[in-house]
């Protein structure tokens, strides 16, 4: 099981974390190619602070992913795209 990450201090130790992700073996960028108006699943936001966790979903719906998130509501309410890491 891989190991949580210990907790960022600075801008520089973020910095270093994106940049070792970028080169990391395993991983796969995807584009961000969804038209916030599309109607899937955009219609069940009921608040902005839901913006970005429907857009991750739609984006892992379109490009056949799980999402893997630790929000257990959203996990909840998208089981087949969202797996909860606990």
């Amino acid at each position: 099981m891989p190991r949580p990450l210990p907790p960022l201090q600075t801008p520089d130790e973020a910095l270093r974390l994106v940049r070792w992700l970028t080169h990391a073996r395993g991983k796969m960028f995807i584009p961000e190619d969804l038209n916030c108006a599309d109607s899937v699943p955009f219609e069940r936001v009921t608040g902005h602070r839901q913006w970005n966790d429907f857009y991750l979903v739609a984006l892992a719906q379109r490009h056949s992913l799980m999402l893997a998130t630790c929000d257990s509501a959203l996990a909840k309410h998208f089981p087949e795209v969202a797996k909860l890491i606990p």
